[in-house]
């Protein structure tokens, strides 16, 4: 087993950050051109609003999952490379 160090305190901002909230941004700005340019007759704000938000949310919860799982993955190579 491995030890964790929980010394540090983790607050809302750490899960913000691993959320890359720049990179969603940019993904939600391409995703409302994209909407916008996809039809002539405009898309309603109910489906842009949604649509939108739930795009944000899945690209959030996704560079998540990939930077913790990356982390694990680390974590657990190290440990390999320091027992052999």
């Amino acid at each position: 087993m491995s030890s964790i160090d929980t010394s540090t305190a983790v607050t809302w901002r750490d899960y913000l950050e691993l959320c890359k909230p720049n990179v969603v941004a940019l993904m939600i700005l391409t995703s409302v051109i994209g909407m916008l340019l996809a039809t002539e007759q405009g898309v309603p704000v109910q489906i842009l609003l949604f649509g939108n938000l739930g795009i944000a949310l899945c690209a959030g919860s996704a560079a998540a999952v990939i930077i913790l799982s990356i982390a694990m993955w680390m974590t657990k190579w190290r440990a390999q490379l320091i027992a052999q």
